[in-house]
């Protein structure tokens, strides 16, 4: 066998006898596989630097057998939040310790990061008092009474409604208006 043919067949037998074509493929392959690597490593490293590293947990006071209240928390589950259901006996002294009057209150209370929730607050206007509670001693939401396609009331003709905003010193002002 002559010297061009020994190492031709000696290459063949090292990579498996497969072809020029064969091993061009197989290394194109593998730069693929190495490049789609480094880019899924690149943008979960991305991601997890712009996500938020611990999603705010909502702690809701409720009667056991309202479902309205349990779609609301799934609701928020689905939108950024971790949710918990707070003792139903603490919910008095709740309402009480955020001066949440008669008539401003829902079939629920929650509290996330100091902030109380009463009612079925959209979880962007959550969102959106997290980011300015310091900056404009917001303390709390609130949605009176129990508002037709508010998060978690989906049944009878839509209905407009107001979220409210209990500042510092218990002034009540309009936050957002969702028309349906």
């Amino acid at each position: 066998m002559d010297r061009a043919r020994l190492r031709s067949h000696a290459a063949g037998a090292h990579c498996g006898h497969m072809s020029r074509s064969q091993r061009n493929a197989r290394d194109s392959l593998h730069l693929w596989l190495m490049i789609a690597a480094l880019v899924s490593v690149a943008v979960g490293s991305l991601l997890n630097a712009i996500a938020p590293k611990e999603k705010p947990v909502v702690t809701i006071y409720m009667r056991p057998d309202c479902g309205s209240c349990v779609r609301w928390l799934e609701y928020l589950e689905a939108r950024g939040f971790r949710t918990e259901i707070g003792h139903e006996t603490d919910w008095p002294s709740i309402r009480k310790r955020f001066g949440i009057a008669p008539e401003l209150r829902s079939s629920h209370t929650a509290v996330v990061n100091g902030l109380f929730i009463e009612g079925p607050v959209p979880a962007a206007d959550i969102h959106r008092a997290l980011r300015l509670q310091k900056l404009f001693h917001v303390r709390g939401l609130i949605v009176p009474g129990v508002p037709r396609w508010s998060p978690g009331i989906a049944w009878g003709l839509p209905e407009p409604y107001t979220v409210l905003v209990m500042r510092e010193g218990g002034h009540v002002h309009e936050f957002a208006e969702h028309n349906h």
